[in-house]
């Protein structure tokens, strides 16, 4: 009887075997470091000092479609509110940007 608790219980490793292997092959794929997803370096950005083109790159990311620098550069000259050296406040960009389009209605 103990022995055939042994092959039946063998016969399961057996079977399961594979179950156990796939599971380490995904954990080590999974915890493999990999290469950020965008390219170049990340750079600290500070949300109320951009740059035209860092704030361009962050809109850009975050709508999943270009934000051209041209646009935001014709916000600017529309009146846009910038900072003394010429930076842009995200916060502060995107509430003119609120408050032109509510001009509109």
């Amino acid at each position: 009887m103990a022995q055939r608790r042994q092959l039946k219980h063998a016969a399961d490793d057996a079977k399961h075997a594979n179950k156990r292997d796939s599971r380490q092959r995904v954990r080590r794929v999974a915890n493999q470091p990999t290469e950020p997803v965008m390219e170049g370096k990340r750079e600290n950005v500070d949300p109320t000092k951009l740059s035209v083109e860092q704030l361009s790159k962050l809109l850009s990311n975050a709508y999943r479609q270009r934000v051209p620098e041209e646009q935001i550069a014709a916000d600017v000259k529309a009146g846009a509110p910038t900072n003394v050296d010429g930076t842009i406040n995200l916060v502060v960009y995107t509430a003119w940007l609120l408050q032109e389009m509510h001009h509109g209605d």
